[in-house]
């Protein structure tokens, strides 16, 4: 006589999932901080190097040139300074010599200012606005760059955020063009 094979209730089966729902919901957080920390490392990576084609292009070109961004968002704008490019018209004049680029940092990450910072912040829904719907008085000057390679004004710091993932700073020396990050922790 062979012995009937056991199977799993009905609640054993509800328990076992249950359990697994539970430590899904606890590592979650830990999981999407770590992941908000490496988009705020590639965030940081992508404006070294617009900051980086920017002042080469004012070396190369030999006229001054912007870096601007939409804060709360991700997009990012460098161009001649002239007010051909920044004054309301076309975003890229047909004509005009120069590079422009318009780009945006990966998706989730945003431009805070100093004052405006609140560590654990909600992640906003929309970070990369339209590209063509954006005016190009929308855009804030962060840095200046001159022929001369140098940065017009005192040095520059950005800050870069992912939800409620610590803020990177970026920080520009002005008189030299050295680029440096760091965990944002409050102050300068």
């Amino acid at each position: 006589m062979t012995a009937a094979r056991r199977g799993y209730t009905l609640l054993e089966l509800i328990l076992v999932l249950a359990i697994i729902v539970v430590i899904a919901g606890l590592s979650f957080p830990s999981i999407e901080s770590m992941f908000g920390s490496y988009k705020a490392t590639a965030a940081a990576d992508t404006v070294r190097g617009a900051w980086a084609s920017t002042r080469s292009a004012a070396i190369d070109d030999g006229r001054a040139y912007r870096f601007a961004v939409i804060p709360g968002k991700g997009n990012f704008r460098i161009a001649p300074d002239d007010p051909n490019y920044w004054s309301g018209g076309a975003a890229f004049p047909d004509g005009e010599p120069g590079i422009f680029l318009a780009g945006a940092l990966p998706a989730g990450v945003v431009f805070v200012n100093q004052g405006d910072y609140q560590p654990g912040g909600p992640a906003p829904a929309d970070t990369v606005l339209d590209i063509e719907g954006v005016a190009t008085t929308d855009y804030v000057t962060v840095v200046t760059f001159l022929p001369t390679g140098v940065a017009r004004g005192d040095d520059v710091q950005i800050l870069l955020q992912v939800g409620s993932s610590r803020a990177i700073a970026v920080r520009l020396r002005a008189l030299t063009g050295g680029i440096t990050t760091a965990n944002y922790d409050g102050g300068q």
